[in-house]
């Protein structure tokens, strides 16, 4: 990498709760459309999430190769407060950014600050949720993620027994899995649906007080579906810690912790459909580049297929790429 010099971009643009680098590079685009600086932002909203992570690295490994090494990269954590992803959009535009990937905090109330984006020459392009106003959006095709992680706890039942599950946040990717989930368990008639009252947030934590309020409330539980794989993790936790060592728990994502726990023949989590977030990331950049370079799209969405991984197939499965 050639780079010139490595700068922080502080304040509401960056979270630095961990280590994030901002590469300062001057460029000429392999494109031929810029004599200047290229320059790539990242809009996503939780940088402690691993599955953020790899939609960083995705982008930036693309921008890389279609640059020859010589990208600006802006990062920016929202922290799914909506406010705070409106400055950072414009902070990139400010920053002259020519191409945005956004995780949208809210998938409606960004739309009028994506507009402004597009109408200064940016290419925004909506990365593993949907956003009103982006050119594009590349996601998992969650739906079939959903009916892939539901459709093995039925399976894992016999197609009998009660099959819990926690939401999280309200953003099209969850209530895409959860719809997939829902219309693979209503398939069988002799499998009960019940639903958590908390709301398992995406999070770890989130995921171990969604559980307590189910077990609290159902006691005949015998699988939960978890919307992503830390919350899969928390309501592991907090079901070891009550003593529900026979609940069957899958998710979404297919993250690094994920794949261990499978490893694990103790672990209540046994499938997890994944996701491929640095794939969505280069497919965001490439759109962009080819956008800039006047070609027209003809889909506006663009799906990536998950795949189901279990404890029987783990040790097949690569993982997230580095």
């Amino acid at each position: 990498m050639n780079n010139k010099a490595t700068n922080s971009f502080r304040g509401p643009v960056l979270k630095l709760g961990i280590a994030v680098v901002i590469f300062s590079l001057s460029i000429f685009s392999p494109l031929n459309l810029y004599a200047d600086q290229l320059t790539v932002g990242v809009a996503i909203n939780d940088l402690n999430n691993p599955f953020f992570l790899q939609i960083v690295k995705g982008a930036k490994r693309k921008a890389d190769q279609l640059s020859h090494n010589q990208v600006t990269m802006l990062v920016a954590d929202s922290g799914y407060d909506v406010q705070r992803q409106r400055y950072q959009i414009q902070q990139m535009i400010d920053r002259k950014a020519n191409i945005i990937l956004i995780t949208a905090a809210d998938q409606q109330k960004l739309k009028a600050d994506i507009l402004h984006a597009i109408q200064k020459g940016v290419q925004v392009i909506a990365v593993d949720v949907e956003a009103e106003g982006a050119v594009a959006t590349v996601a998992t095709d969650n739906v079939k993620a959903g009916f892939l992680a539901c459709e093995f706890l039925a399976r894992s039942l016999n197609y009998n027994g009660t099959v819990a599950l926690i939401d999280g946040p309200p953003v099209s990717a969850v209530s895409d899995r959860m719809r997939g989930c829902q219309d693979a368990l209503a398939t069988h008639s002799s499998v009960k649906v019940v639903r958590s009252e908390v709301n398992g947030e995406g999070s770890q934590p989130g995921g171990s007080r969604a559980m307590e309020s189910l077990l609290k409330e159902h006691s005949d539980v015998a699988a939960v579906f978890a919307i992503n794989d830390p919350s899969a993790i928390g309501a592991e936790l907090f079901a070891q810690r009550a003593g529900n060592r026979d609940l069957l728990i899958s998710s979404v994502d297919g993250a690094p912790i994920i794949q261990n726990t499978l490893k694990n023949s103790a672990s209540l989590v046994s499938a997890t459909a994944a996701q491929y977030p640095d794939q969505m990331a280069e497919k965001a950049v490439a759109l962009g580049f080819s956008l800039m370079s006047g070609v027209k799209l003809d889909q506006k969405i663009f799906l990536i297929d998950p795949s189901l991984i279990t404890k029987e197939n783990v040790l097949k499965y690569k993982g997230w790429n580095d």
